[in-house]
């Protein structure tokens, strides 16, 4: 990956001025022909940014010409490396449904000439979505039947920006019958509709476990936007009976993500890790074994050592646990230290974290500390993260969490 490039990339498009925005987006068009797939992704996504949302917002004129100069950018790149044209169809998701770009994108759009059905449903999407706002709640509802999962996606996702606020919940059983005989609708329109406890006459999340125990097969792979298991396992998370009706109903993934979403431990969560953490899918068993050790304290039985494993007498003052997360080829080590005692203080903490990541080793801290009121996080310039999880405001830590990232090879937290 070039440094140059991520250099770039963290450029603050909100201060910039008119005049610096325009070069800014004249470089970063530079790295859509990159030879990295990464890379020309995140320069697209930086590109979008700084075509759509300009922080000075100039007139439309300028608007023109920099939604022209982005799309002719696309067309000349697009050639050599035609998996941007996916790339700026995610993007549509969330930009170009507003004048002056609306026009000129549905233009470009029309005129495509999509490979296979796939690319062909995915520019259908996105066209819904750019043009979102000019299409009737009856026309939007008739594309739920639509034969393509994406563009059944899409048009849920703007059936919810195009209702009134009075019309909500009388089409949601309208809807939760279609979502029980197709799934894929209601995670979208969910997300768009984003309601709060005090919208609904009902609990959200056992309503989400009702539809999904009723389902008549999961939710289709890969839609453009959040499905209802996401949004369930959001609202759940310290919900263990939630957790224990989704392992019931053999949904092993969502249940995963549930029991997994919180940071803390969460009273009565950790059976139910242990049961996920005996699944014989590593995918499912994996995630569960790592949680019960960063968070609770303990090594399941299954646990293959050389992925998670105790540090017995390691620290004087703290309890070891070793992880290797990731694959072969990208995996990183981390290492959590509970205290012996009933925490760590402030001193003792950064004294330990010290001697098991070296500063020389961690470089400089890259950026100020993210601060909140369970903990702290903090990310050094070589690539690592030290987590401390605790009392912030009496800086009391219950837990450290020291992450290798970028350290592959030169750091050995087993030993």
């Amino acid at each position: 990956m070039s440094a140059a490039f991520w250099a770039l990339r963290k450029a603050p498009l909100h201060a910039l001025s008119a005049t610096e925005l325009e070069a800014f987006r004249q470089a970063m068009a530079g790295w859509l022909g990159d030879a990295d797939p990464e890379i020309r992704a995140a320069a697209l996504e930086r590109l979008c940014m700084a075509t759509f949302r300009g922080a000075d917002r100039p007139g439309a004129a300028a608007q023109r010409a920099a939604i022209g100069f982005l799309l002719a950018a696309l067309d000349r790149e697009s050639v050599a490396h035609p998996d941007l044209v996916g790339f700026f169809l995610d993007q549509l998701r969330w930009h170009g449904d507003e004048d002056p770009f609306r026009a000129p994108l549905l233009a470009w759009l029309a005129a495509l000439t999509p490979a296979d059905a796939g690319l062909a449903a995915r520019i259908e999407g996105a066209m819904l979505l750019v043009d979102r706002g000019r299409h009737s709640p009856d026309d939007l509802l008739a594309l739920l039947d639509h034969a393509s999962d994406h563009v059944r996606a899409c048009a849920a996702h703007a059936l919810a920006e195009a209702l009134d606020p009075d019309d909500f919940l009388p089409l949601l059983p309208r809807l939760r019958e279609r979502e029980v005989l197709r799934p894929g609708i209601l995670g979208p329109f969910w997300g768009a509709w984003a309601p709060g406890p005090e919208d609904l006459p009902f609990d959200a999340a056992d309503w989400m476990l009702g539809v999904i125990a009723e389902r008549r097969g999961p939710e289709p792979a890969g839609l453009p936007f959040n499905g209802l298991d996401f949004h369930l396992h959001e609202l759940a998370g310290e919900s263990t009976a939630a957790v224990a009706r989704l392992i019931g109903l053999g949904e092993w993934a969502t249940a995963l993500l549930t029991a997994t979403e919180s940071e803390d431990p969460v009273p009565g969560m950790a059976p139910l890790l242990q049961r996920l953490g005996a699944h014989p899918d590593p995918a499912i068993a994996g995630p569960a074994q790592a949680q019960l050790a960063l968070a609770y304290r303990v090594i399941h039985a299954a646990a293959d050592p050389a992925r998670l494993r105790a540090l017995p007498g390691r620290f004087a003052t703290a309890e070891a646990f070793f992880l290797r997360q990731g694959d072969a080829a990208q995996g990183r080590d981390a290492l959590v230290l509970y205290p012996r005692a009933e925490h760590f203080e402030a001193a003792e903490a950064w004294a330990l974290i010290d001697a098991a990541l070296p500063p020389a080793l961690r470089g400089a801290e890259a950026e100020p500390p993210g601060r909140g009121s369970h903990g702290e996080f903090h990310r050094y310039a070589a690539g690592p993260l030290v987590i401390l999880r605790g009392d912030a405001a009496r800086q009391r830590w219950q837990r450290l969490v020291l992450i290798g990232r970028g350290l592959q090879g030169r750091w050995h937290p087993a030993g």
